[in-house]
């Protein structure tokens, strides 16, 4: 097909048809051009090995693995660009032949070709669509407001800024952020929400497509160490709000495996840059442990500092250094505050909480404090001494939400999912998802969309988490809060409070502990189930976050094909190895939402593109039943004529690479069914940038109606490509950027790139 021709819409299935093969033939050439079929493979002897392996996976695991494979070879090419021939790495052959065994698979490759080319035009409708744009820029101006207020707030707490001029316009500059990026954070919400938007399918899946970013983003995060879920922030926001405005400590309370500690260092990188110093408290820890440790020196007055408040406060490392390590104040931690002798130690806190800068710290430590030292406090008991409420404020910390409004359990477990390509192993999308039931609306219930399409039914979560046809991790994430919840309920240590849903159990005739029923709000239950409250009593028994991370982990490492068996056999193996006077209560909790119900397995499991990957949250709304207005042959044909407006473009001069000179027209270039490129709109090829400017407007020339873009420089020369480079182009842009958010977000971490279907943003 020439690159000028246009598919029309009311070419219906044979338009579609060749929309796919256009899509597949711009995916062959990709790696046709990335070469990887020409290279040398391996022996004869390795090549039989490769073909033992394969022949156990299924086409759709095949088609799995050539995705990951080419993802793997595209990055290692970008590395390697640019690089002398002496120092780039040959790839190893037995990869090249394993490739080009799984290419020479017609059914495998098949597959591949039809979930990327689908993929490809989501992301591509995604990048176009007018909903976006608009979140991509919002985006960009919550990362860049989010950037200088973090800037500054280190700057103020580490008294970088010095001038009293200086410090009152930081100061000025960081509310102004500060309320910025509120505005934007709700602006945002409320688009995430498609508040004030039609629930038509182009503006579900923009959100579909932001949520998986959102799943890729905590999944760097998560490997980083800390994830910035919903509930998170928000506590992050109440510790930061009690330093600066409560002059108290913040002490951290909840439940054990909450994430208390890690949430402290969160806010001390933030804050110094670097972590949290954690000293653990315990009954016998005075003055001595807090401030100092006599060492082996003490005879000639040396004491040591290290893993002390002392530390954390002056910089010094121990009592003989002769400078700081730092040059600043840090976070201390008292891990489990609630530990201590109150009588010991309170004299001595009170003397670390009214440390000034600038002054000795201590008669045990004459050096001065720090700017930037701060202390805080973790507690799995509710503080009753009203001496440390004084000295400290209360920042609940619970486990991670599992609601219908917030899901962020069950968004974690899909995020740990994530492979580092950026997909989702080979698993059952009915094992995954939420369920949802059509409710048909009425006839007077009915509205009129503005496309002229009638609104007929809509999509409805089933709001019990333990309703059967939910998918198994759905479940699952409900069954651990409530298990979370149950601790709560049975344990003395934590605050009631923090558990607002209950399990409720009884007897039944033949002895056993069965649930009767599930209460979302148990200050006001309409409906009482019957029997108690179930509680569990041990530590041992919840199943923290932590925990199920690593299941995941064990289930990506142990090469399980099927999740539902290993979490399974994960379940019980908790339950086997937890206190005897919870066990039955846990597998009563684990019945009722229907963990161990069989499954007849699938036989043919497809990949999963990114679209569908964000469509797994309920988080994201379902688009509407629609269906188009009924209209007469007479009808039609009676509507009155509405001639095509007919645009002015701009009609340019310009000079190719080559040194020939072409006119261009500056206009959009319709790629596909509703979906134009702009001029003006970046793109990304074999990671060079390019901006699209045109088409050439010569009916005399072979290249009459291809595309144009700009080169990258500041000379003004231009480059005829063809669509398929452009769509592709709009793609590798989008990948690219998806790469530097992730980046942002999770430093730390390195030697990771996140990948949707094609490669890294």
């Amino acid at each position: 097909m020439e690159e000028s021709e246009q598919i029309s819409p009311t070419m219906g299935t044979a338009g579609a048809q060749l929309r796919q093969e256009r899509k597949t033939r711009a995916i062959e050439r990709f790696v046709k051009m990335s070469h990887i079929l020409e290279q040398q493979g391996a022996d004869e002897k390795a090549a039989h090995e490769i073909k033992t392996v394969l022949q156990d996976i299924s086409p759709e695991g095949k088609a799995l693995r050539i995705y990951e494979n080419m993802v793997v070879y595209s990055l290692e090419n970008r590395a390697e660009k640019g690089k002398p021939p002496e120092e780039k790495i040959t790839p190893d052959p037995y990869f090249i032949t394993e490739f080009q065994q799984l290419w020479s698979d017609e059914e495998a490759r098949q597959i591949f070709l039809e979930k990327y080319g689908e993929a490809r035009t989501d992301i591509t409708g995604y990048r176009l669509s007018k909903l976006g744009k608009q979140l991509g820029e919002i985006e960009s101006s919550i990362s860049d407001a989010r950037d200088k207020y973090a800037a500054l707030k280190q700057d103020l707490n580490l008294q970088r800024v010095k001038s009293s001029i200086a410090v009152k316009a930081a100061k000025a500059k960081l509310e102004y952020q500060h309320r910025r990026l509120k505005e934007l954070e709700d602006y945002e919400r409320k688009i995430i929400k498609l508040e004030g938007y039609e629930l038509t399918g182009e503006n579900t899946d923009v959100m579909a497509f932001l949520m998986y970013r959102t799943l890729a983003r905590y999944k760097k995060e998560a490997d980083a160490g800390f994830v910035w879920l919903p509930s998170r922030r928000e506590i992050h926001e109440k510790i930061n709000d009690n330093i600066e405005h409560t002059g108290k400590a913040p002490l951290l309370i909840g439940p054990p495996g909450t994430g208390k500690t890690t949430q402290i260092d969160a806010v001390a990188k933030e804050r110094t840059g670097v972590d949290a110093i954690r000293i653990p408290c315990h009954p016998g820890l005075s003055e001595e442990g807090l401030i100092f440790i006599r060492d082996i020196k003490s005879s000639e007055g040396a004491y040591d500092y290290k893993g002390t408040v002392t530390e954390g406060a002056t910089g010094y490392e121990h009592s003989l250094a002769e400078k700081p390590i730092v040059a600043h104040g840090r976070m201390v931690s008292l891990d489990e505050i609630s530990q201590l002798n109150i009588d010991r130690v309170l004299g001595p806190i009170k003397d670390i909480r009214q440390a000034k800068v600038g002054r000795p710290f201590s008669r045990f430590a004459r050096r001065p404090v720090l700017p930037g030292f701060q202390v805080a406090a973790t507690s799995n008991i509710p503080i009753t001494d009203e001496r440390l409420d004084r000295e400290f404020a209360r920042v609940p910390t619970n486990y991670f939400e599992m609601t219908k409004e917030n899901p962020e359990l069950y968004e974690f477990m899909l995020a740990k999912l994530l492979k580092e390509e950026g997909n989702l192993p080979l698993i059952d999308k009915t094992d995954l998802a939420p369920y949802y039931q059509r409710v048909d609306l009425l006839e007077n219930e009915r509205e009129v969309l503005t496309d002229g399409s009638i609104k007929i039914a809509e999509d409805t979560l089933i709001e019990n988490p333990a309703d059967a046809r939910h998918g198994f991790l759905y479940r699952f994430a409900g069954a651990i809060r409530a298990i979370q919840d149950s601790y709560i309920h049975g344990s003395q240590f934590n605050e009631k409070h923090m558990a607002n849903t209950a399990i409720y159990e009884d007897i039944d005739d033949e002895g056993n502990i069965v649930v009767k029923g599930y209460v979302t709000d148990i200050t006001d239950i309409s409906q009482f189930p019957g029997g108690q409250m179930l509680k569990l009593k041990s530590g041992a028994s919840t199943i923290t976050a932590e925990i199920v991370s690593k299941w995941i982990e064990g289930f990506a490492q142990n090469g399980e094909k099927n999740l539902t068996v290993w979490l399974q056999q994960m379940v019980r193996e908790h339950i086997d190895q937890t206190s005897p006077n919870d066990e039955e209560r846990i597998k009563a909790i684990a019945d009722y939402f229907h963990l161990f119900d069989e499954k007849l397995k699938e036989a043919h499991i497809k990949p999963l593109t990114p679209k569908e990957i964000g469509y797994l949250s309920p988080r994201v709304p379902r688009p509407l039943h629609v269906e188009k207005p009924k209209t007469t042959v007479l009808e039609e044909q009676s509507k009155p004529y509405t001639p095509r407006e007919v645009k002015e473009y701009e009609t340019r001069d310009t000079l190719l690479e080559n040194g020939e000179r072409i006119l261009i027209k500056v206009r959009e270039l319709a790629l596909q069914e509703g979906l134009s490129v702009a001029s003006g709109t970046k793109l990304r090829i074999n990671n060079e940038e390019f901006v699209f400017i045109g088409v050439i407007d010569d009916t005399q020339s072979k290249n009459h109606g291809k595309p144009v873009v700009q080169l990258p420089g500041g000379e003004k020369l231009y480059k005829i490509l063809s669509k398929d480079d452009i769509d592709w182009g709009i793609k590798e842009e989008w990948h690219y950027h998806v790469k530097k958010d992730l980046e942002y977000l999770a430093e730390d971490v390195e030697n990771f790139v996140v990948s949707s279907p094609a490669r890294s943003r």
